[in-house]
């Protein structure tokens, strides 16, 4: 397989968790698209780069996070969704509202408590690989979920969810 069929079979295959990343980040649908394009256009011109294609999803979610970034620091921050897009992973024992519900908990976290805990839930990434995507101890990574574990279970009020 020559390296454009790969790189385009494995952009088609992960192309929601590029997407997924990219909105999360910039709260907007089409600067996350344009992210996501820029990021595709970097990954692609640098991809004699990675050197174990079977870590192509995490080596391409940290180029998307890093263009993410960088369009952020562009752009005058955005705070209208027009229209919310359900990326919570399947939980066959969770109703679709319960999910959304969560998912709109998760998109009222500030950066970047709300991007470790889509790349840890969502992206299903141990914090030791989000560390050495985001460069940044593990330790710091494992505080931040933390904190944003306790700053959802404030968002979506702990008793509505018990069983």
């Amino acid at each position: 397989m020559t390296d454009k069929a790969y790189f385009s079979q494995q952009i088609r295959a992960h192309e929601s968790s590029i997407y997924g990343l990219a909105y999360s980040i910039l709260k907007n649908e089409h600067d996350a698209a344009d992210a996501m394009q820029d990021a595709i256009l970097k990954a692609y011109g640098s991809l004699h780069t990675l050197k174990d294609k079977s870590k192509f999803k995490s080596w391409m979610l940290t180029i998307v996070h890093n263009t993410a970034i960088e369009h952020l620091r562009r752009l005058r921050p955005t705070v209208d969704i027009d229209e919310q897009y359900d990326l919570a992973a399947p939980l066959p024992d969770v109703d679709h509202e319960t999910r959304q519900t969560v998912w709109e908990a998760v998109q009222q976290l500030k950066l970047p408590y709300r991007e470790i805990v889509i790349l840890f839930y969502y992206e299903n990434y141990s914090t030791g690989q989000i560390a050495a995507m985001l460069d940044a101890p593990p330790s710091t990574i494992r505080q931040q979920l933390f904190r944003a574990r306790k700053m959802l279970a404030q968002l979506l009020n702990k008793e509505d969810f018990d069983r």
